[in-house]
């Protein structure tokens, strides 16, 4: 932790990632999700989409922080923008909801078919359940069916339930 601690000292950016990973789980020191919040924002403002991912959910929860759904976005838009798929379904989710920033279903679901095309399954589901429901975008289907066999596909129990009532009605 010395070594680790040093390197972090002098900005070596995966030794700031996995300073922040020990202190948030007492890995060789204390629990202190505070100092954990500290390493990840270093991390962050470096550029690292992990640490900018693990400080939005700090800031959602408001573990080691005080929670701000404000700052929320902005570090999961950080970490999406670079790729991060988790980051990318965590922003729709936010912005479809309106939570941290205005409400803005066309720019969630950019962000969700982003996560959804990297395989993300939880946010496959979100998008069957956009075209299902016509949420920012015209309802569709078939394009709803297609999200929910590739979510149940990766052994998603809510998208095969979702697919089983919409094939249901389709045929009813």
């Amino acid at each position: 932790m010395r070594c680790y601690r040093a390197a972090a000292e002098a900005g070596h950016h995966e030794a700031l990632h996995i300073l922040a990973w020990n202190y948030l789980n007492g890995r060789g020191v204390p629990r202190d999700a505070a100092a954990a919040a500290l390493w990840f924002r270093k991390a962050a403002e470096q550029g690292d989409p992990g640490a900018q991912f693990q400080l939005a959910v700090m800031y959602c929860t408001g573990v080691g922080v005080v929670r701000n759904l404000e700052e929320a976005v902005k570090w999961y838009r950080r970490s999406a923008e670079q790729g991060d798929r988790y980051a990318q379904y965590n922003l729709a989710v936010m912005l479809l909801k309106g939570q941290g920033a205005q409400q803005e279903p066309e720019q969630a679901l950019n962000w969700c078919s982003s996560a959804a095309e990297q395989g993300l399954a939880e946010a496959q589901l979100q998008l069957g359940d956009l075209y299902r429901g016509g949420l920012g975008i015209a309802e569709d289907l078939a394009i709803a069916c297609n999200w929910y066999e590739r979510a149940a596909a990766q052994g998603n129990a809510e998208a095969s339930t979702r697919l089983q009532a919409l094939r249901s009605y389709r045929a009813g």
